[in-house]
């Protein structure tokens, strides 16, 4: 086997073969990086794998053409067949030797692809040393059955057509796959689908089950391309070996082993996170959860298991849900937990009456998400399990949203513990005088398990068992009732979450009534022309924490605030109550007052502006002989609105995260959405053009020149 494994091994690059095989390789794979990840501002490399998975079908049949074709036209095969040596080991030689120029290539290659993502972003080790592996398997597969096809013919050109035509079809059949309807046929063709299986590593899960897979085939036509050399030895009328008494055999021990890796896979979760924000990855939380479940819960996906391989389209935002997250990630579920947590896929169309049963027809759709126990059920939809983004036009108005995170975890384990708890806490939402209603924060409030009711306190009071009231900037002042009713809550011990916008009128009885919790809003507009996102209004404040609410904030670098009114505190403490402010300004903000005498014609800073540093946000505690006690938090209405709630990037949803915790810390999750945003690299105009150069040119020119000076040399020989 070593010395086959020499001989062809240098035989590839005592020729132009192999030199033509690298140079176009690397020039082709060196041009795509270069638009996806250096003109593309990328750090990633998922892409860049999942497009050389494309390109090895055109360029490994370059170097398997020769394997056995090239032995039977020079009549090399007889000494191969005489030789002392097993066939099997001849058969590894050569698949060796060609494992090896393509291995060698690609680590050349993708150094150079480290090198500049290390100098101007930042590498995810984990993402290249997985996908690495992934390639290098999957090249296996078709490098033995390259050779398996060279070996049934003496044409080398025959040989790599052939081969082609092979991966061509395979291809195509994925295709096919995909545009089918669901049928015995897609049933059939999905589970062989090589791509497919590659489909998992392009969005960051190493899976063993689908390299076990891959493998397999590999040692499958090994096999067989042994058989076939056996078969020349002893004459193609021998019947001593039938290609389909070892073949069907050694099919049937590989199907056995796959579906035992898979039965394994479905209780031991055989994947592994390789993303850089470890997007499929359960928090401590989640596991703990997971594994002391004290009751049955079963989640059901209205899909089949292979329905969940489907991107679908959002109809009302245009978002493209990859639902093969959402399996992965119940799948992972299943894994972890004890034995009372059950997963079933059931599909609607065949079973109309299981949701009928349970009344669940107006609530639930294609490919939702039901969790269930004694108790209650909790329905998902697809939307609810992905973060979007909204992208505007110039105009203003939403063109579509952009897919950012991946949310599933926080929704997931928050709807397990919505259906253990015996009774949930109760969020009131004050209306009627004109408030911001933001359905995020509904779905905000829902995911933390707060029962939520919309009150008008003109018609209504604050019901007993309320633990969080929330009032969004109103428009309109209140009464001296509301008032007294509001008292009445927050005196007794009630929580709530008060926000004020710029926009908001003078509200003089409320701010009179607000003064007695030690805060006042000033009728100010706070900039920073110089620590902002893009612009003065979107202010990057401090965040301090720690003092308040005994955890760190995780999950971003910045709190969004996107305009905001400056906050005094009146007192530090009075009486049984006490402030703290959280959020403020660096000294580089200013403040622009308004009132009915003044126009703001410019955000720039100018003379009469009042200077920074200010207060945008606090928390006033009120104290009980009892050691209890309840909170009003203070804070700009731009915090909690939509779009900034709803940017993972930010740290706008974990401190809301953080604040619910303190008030109900038992049903609330310290899970923020998984970042599916890259690490941009910083390169500029000149760096460009230079990698251009050195990646479109220098290295790809090296192979090619060494590959036309082996042709000259043989020509002369």
């Amino acid at each position: 086997m070593r010395a086959v494994f020499k001989r062809d091994l240098r035989s590839l690059y005592t020729t132009p073969q192999g030199y033509v095989f690298s140079g176009a390789f690397v020039l082709v794979m060196n041009i795509f990086f270069h638009f996806a990840n250096i003109i593309g501002f990328s750090s990633d490399l998922d892409s860049v794998f999942a497009f050389m998975l494309v390109v090895l079908m055109f360029t490994i049949p370059v170097l398997t053409m020769r394997g056995f074709s090239e032995e039977y036209r020079r009549g090399t095969d007889r000494l191969l067949f005489t030789a002392p040596i097993k066939l099997g080991s001849v058969v590894v030689g050569k698949f060796g030797a060609i494992m090896t120029a393509f291995g060698s290539t690609l680590l050349l290659m993708t150094l150079s692809y480290i090198y500049v993502i290390i100098l101007f972003g930042s590498l995810n080790f984990s993402e290249y040393l997985g996908h690495m592996i992934a390639i290098l398997t999957f090249a296996a597969v078709y490098i033995s059955i390259g050779l398996f096809i060279s070996a049934l013919t003496s044409s080398q050109m025959i040989s790599m057509l052939v081969t082609l035509g092979t991966f061509t079809a395979l291809l195509l059949l994925d295709i096919a796959s995909d545009v089918m309807a669901d049928s015995l046929a897609k049933n059939l063709l999905t589970p062989f689908s090589l791509f497919k299986r590659y489909d998992t590593f392009s969005r960051g899960i190493f899976s063993v089950t689908d390299l076990v897979f891959v493998a397999t085939c590999c040692v499958f036509f090994l096999l067989m391309t042994t058989l076939i050399l056996h078969r020349r030895r002893h004459g193609a009328k021998s019947r001593r070996l039938q290609l389909a008494a070892f073949a069907v055999p050694a099919l049937a021990v590989l199907v056995l082993v796959n579906l035992l890796c898979g039965a394994l896979s479905e209780r031991f979760f055989f994947k592994y996170d390789i993303t850089r924000s470890k997007v499929f990855t359960l928090s401590s939380q989640t596991v703990t959860i997971l594994r002391e479940l004290p009751e049955p819960v079963t989640i059901t996906v209205l899909s089949t298991r292979e329905g969940m391989n489907a991107v679908v389209r959002d109809e009302d935002t245009g978002a493209l849900y990859h639902l093969a997250d959402i399996r992965d990630s119940l799948e992972k579920y299943r894994a972890t937990a004890n034995q009372n947590l059950h997963l079933q896929y059931i599909d609607p169309d065949l079973n109309p009456g299981w949701v009928r049963e349970r009344d669940l027809t107006e609530q639930a759709g294609y490919y939702s998400i039901i969790v269930e126990s004694n108790r209650r059920t909790k329905v998902l939809s697809v939307h609810e399990l992905f973060e979007t983004q909204e992208l505007y036009d110039i105009d203003g108005s939403i063109i579509n949203e952009l897919l950012v995170g991946l949310r599933t975890e926080q929704a997931i384990t928050s709807a397990i513990l919505n259906v253990i708890t015996e009774m949930l806490p109760q969020a009131v939402i004050l209306t009627g005088h004109g408030e911001y209603l933001t359905e995020y924060l509904k779905w905000f409030l829902s995911v933390c398990n707060y029962d939520i009711e919309e009150i008008n306190l003109t018609s209504h009071d604050i019901p007993d068992l309320t633990e969080l009231l929330i009032l969004a900037a109103p428009m309109h002042d209140f009464n001296e009732r509301e008032l007294n009713k509001l008292d009445r809550y927050l005196s007794g011990g009630g929580n709530a979450i008060i926000a004020f916008d710029p926009a908001m009128p003078e509200l003089r009885a409320l701010e009179l009534y607000l003064a007695e919790w030690g805060a006042r809003f000033e009728r100010a507009f706070v900039l920073d022309s110089d620590l902002n996102y893009g612009r003065p209004e979107f202010i990057l404040p401090i965040l301090e924490t720690e003092p308040i609410l005994e955890m760190p904030v995780t999950g971003g670098r910045f709190l969004l605030t996107m305009g905001a009114r400056p906050l005094t505190l009146l007192w530090e403490t009075s009486g049984n109550r006490a402030t703290t402010p959280f959020i403020s300004t660096y000294d580089t903000a200013y403040a622009k007052v308004f009132d009915a005498d003044t126009i703001i014609t410019s955000l720039d800073e100018a003379d009469g502006d009042m200077p920074g540093p200010f207060i945008l946000g606090a928390i006033s505690e009120q104290f009980r002989a009892d050691g209890s006690g309840n909170m009003v938090v203070f804070l700009p209405l731009s915090v909690i609105v939509d779009e900034a709630l709803s940017m993972p990037n930010f740290l706008n949803y974990q401190l809301m995260i953080s604040l619910l915790s303190q008030i109900q810390p038992e049903l609330n999750l310290d899970i923020a959405p998984r970042d599916f945003m890259t690490v941009p690299l910083a390169v500029n105009s000149a760096e460009v053009f230079w990698l251009a150069v050195v990646m479109l040119g220098v290295i790809p020119l090296i192979p090619i020149a060494a590959g036309i000076g082996m042709w000259f040399a043989r020509r002369k020989l």
